[in-house]
């Protein structure tokens, strides 16, 4: 996931780690830092596509959260 995150223009960094959830046993949080021109809600929608489109549907983020570096 996180080689799949780094490759998309923009992402300066990325981390993921996985939480427990009660819907789900265990689920990823995605953290990342940007270009600071990129906004924190595009960025977000992007990164959400590119794992829908190109990983199983268990990878899919509980969250994406975007740091300031």
């Amino acid at each position: 996931m996180e080689e799949l995150i780094q490759q998309i223009s923009g992402v300066l960094k990325c981390g993921v780690i996985v939480q427990k959830d009660e819907k789900r046993k265990y689920v990823p949080v995605v953290f990342l830092t940007t270009d600071p021109t990129i906004s924190a809600k595009n960025i977000k929608t992007i990164v959400a596509s590119e794992i829908e489109n190109n990983l199983p549907k268990y990878y899919e983020p509980k969250d994406i959260v975007v740091l300031d570096e």
